[in-house]
């Protein structure tokens, strides 16, 4: 079995919590600061009297507050969902590990040294977990960006051509660089 088939299949069995994470992960990262924004927006257009929104100051301030409740609120589920998750996936695998080292003869349990099966048993078995977290950053940092792309395209399609095009080549002259780089060694 591959690696990625081996953490896919130990993600499966506690889903939910990795699924709840994810979720409020994405929330936290993208849906929380674009409303957040918005609203600054409608603030800001209000003091200056090109308010959209019939919402007033007070009114604007009170949605900001809510919205400060929630995610202190989506940050304590994040927290409770990745520990509870991470705490269970680690088990699993600790507890698969273990099983694997004891239906082994005596003399090929550990082929290495005690002190490699403290780092498998504790650093593997995190660094598993956090490839899932990374996952779910990746995805929530994504979508940020995405969301954060058409908002400056509706504002100014070429400022955001201006800026994006750019950063753009650089990464592309990166990937190839390194590439290069990768070669010459």
């Amino acid at each position: 079995m591959r690696t990625w088939q081996y953490i896919l299949r130990a993600s499966l069995v506690y889903k939910w919590p990795l699924i709840a994470h994810a979720i409020l992960n994405i929330s936290i990262s993208v849906t929380l600061p674009t409303l957040i924004a918005l609203t600054q927006r409608s603030v800001f257009d209000s003091l200056t009297g090109h308010a959209t929104a019939w919402f007033g100051i007070w009114e604007l301030i009170g949605i900001l507050v809510a919205f400060g409740v929630v995610a202190t609120l989506q940050h304590t589920g994040s927290v409770v969902s990745y520990y509870y998750g991470a705490f269970n996936v680690r088990a699993l695998l600790q507890r698969n590990i273990f099983a694997y080292i004891m239906s082994l003869p005596g003399y090929r349990a550990l082929p290495h040294s005690s002190g490699e099966a403290v780092n498998r048993f504790r650093d593997d078995v995190q660094l598993i977990h956090d490839y899932l977290e990374d996952i779910s950053n990746l995805l929530a940092n994504g979508l940020l960006a995405v969301v954060g792309v058409v908002i400056m395209a509706r504002i100014s399609a070429s400022l955001t051509f201006t800026v994006f095009v750019p950063l753009a080549l650089i990464i592309v002259v990166a990937f190839y660089v390194r590439g290069v780089i990768s070669r010459a060694r």
